[in-house]
């Protein structure tokens, strides 16, 4: 299968939907939602400047500080889905600042929700998410709080969710 027919949100840094694998123009969203591009049905930043959002995912300028801290890693990672599933759409949500390396659960959580509450806001729902953030070694299972929550309304939406291993070195 393809992934023709389902949506699937990639939660991660910036995302340059520019590039020619990506779409290659500007996706829909809520400050342009006559938008369109072939791959991405959908953005949004969730982490935005001031923790608000604002609607673009598209990176910030690389400086000599920033260039190097993952802030083209969701383009990475979308690339990957893309390459995999290219019948799928892609929804690009933004969980972590340009130029940062990490963000809070709280803002993990948020995207997450997001997907859930705008489900249907494509033009297929979204079916998968899909997250590649390191964070430290956890010797358990994370039965409650936040992301456990947001996780759990997924689920309950009909939402697959998938996450990496071993982005900060521990398998």
């Amino acid at each position: 299968h393809d992934g023709t027919g389902i949506g699937v949100a990639v939660l991660d840094s910036a995302f340059d939907y520019l590039q020619t694998a990506l779409g290659g123009s500007t996706p829909k969203n809520a400050s342009c939602p006559g938008c369109f591009n072939p791959v991405v049905d959908y953005m949004v930043d969730i982490a935005g400047v001031t923790g608000t959002g604002d609607n673009d995912v598209y990176p910030a300028p690389a400086t000599p500080s920033t260039q190097c801290t993952g802030s083209y890693h969701g383009t990475g990672t979308a690339g990957i889905v893309h390459r995999y599933a290219p019948g799928a759409k892609l929804f690009m949500v933004k969980v972590i600042k340009d130029g940062s390396t990490s963000t809070y659960t709280s803002t993990m959580a948020a995207g997450v929700n997001w997907c859930v509450t705008n489900q249907f806001v494509g033009t297929v729902p979204i079916r998968i998410t899909t997250m590649s953030i390191g964070g430290g070694r956890y010797f358990g299972d994370c039965p409650s709080g936040v992301v456990q929550s947001a996780y759990d309304n997924a689920r309950a939406a009909g939402i697959v969710s998938f996450q990496s291993a071993g982005n900060s070195g521990f398998d």
